[in-house]
């Protein structure tokens, strides 16, 4: 009778633990609340009005730039202006953030090793790129990627797959990028800002992976002097 009691026991609390799965299973399957279409329509009004401003900066920039080039004179004009070392900094952000154009990032790491030479100008080039990286990528983290994040990321997309990729191995991509020669350093700033790496491992292996040829740009203006 006692073993009896015993099994009696045992199977009510069999039962319970069977029953608890379910309710946790219950609450998995509960309903995910959608945006009604006001939620919706003020979600995109908010992020075109964030594309739209990052357009319209981009494309000021671009402007000023073509026209500065039709204007000003490099030797004579710019390198007086940048040679305190703060002005060169700062002017070197700006290029490191926006500057599109083959070559614009080469030339001021150039123009660092003619007036610093090469240990003061590879640690300004250095740092004001990195920070002209983190300038890019925050801008298209916060203005473009919940759009990306809604259009492209969906479950089993390829876009979805290369997201998770360089989420996980974030460091290892961004500094193999930046050690690439033929890389597009502004443009790949942007384009990861699209993707889910985490900011710290990006700028971190930006900071590192343009060292090498921070050195060589500069270096060669060191020379050339």
């Amino acid at each position: 009778h006692e073993g009896f009691g015993d099994e009696t026991v045992v199977q009510g609390e069999m039962s319970t633990a069977q029953r608890r799965p379910g309710r946790a299973g219950d609450a998995a399957e509960a309903p995910v609340r959608v945006r009604t279409r006001g939620e919706s329509l003020q979600w995109a009004f908010s992020n075109w009005c964030r594309i739209i401003s990052v357009v319209i900066l981009f494309v000021g920039f671009l402007g000023a730039v073509i026209y500065a080039s039709a204007k000003l004179r490099f030797v004579e004009d710019v390198l007086p202006r940048i040679s305190d070392p703060l002005m060169f900094w700062l002017f070197n952000v700006v290029v490191a953030s926006f500057a599109v154009i083959p070559g614009a990032a080469s030339a001021t790491s150039i123009a660092a090793g003619v007036i610093y030479g090469t240990p003061v100008g590879v640690a300004l080039v250095s740092t004001s790129c990195a920070v002209g990286a983190g300038v890019s990528f925050l801008i298209a983290r916060y203005a473009a990627r919940p759009l990306v994040e809604r259009v492209f990321v969906k479950e089993g997309s390829r876009f979805a797959v290369l997201d998770q990729a360089v989420m996980r191995d974030g460091a290892q991509i961004v500094l193999l990028a930046r050690l690439s020669p033929v890389s597009p350093y502004v443009a790949m700033s942007f384009m990861f800002g699209l993707t889910a790496v985490d900011f710290l491992p990006y700028i971190g292996a930006s900071a590192v992976g343009i060292l090498p040829a921070c050195f060589v740009y500069v270096y060669m203006g060191d020379t050339g002097r």
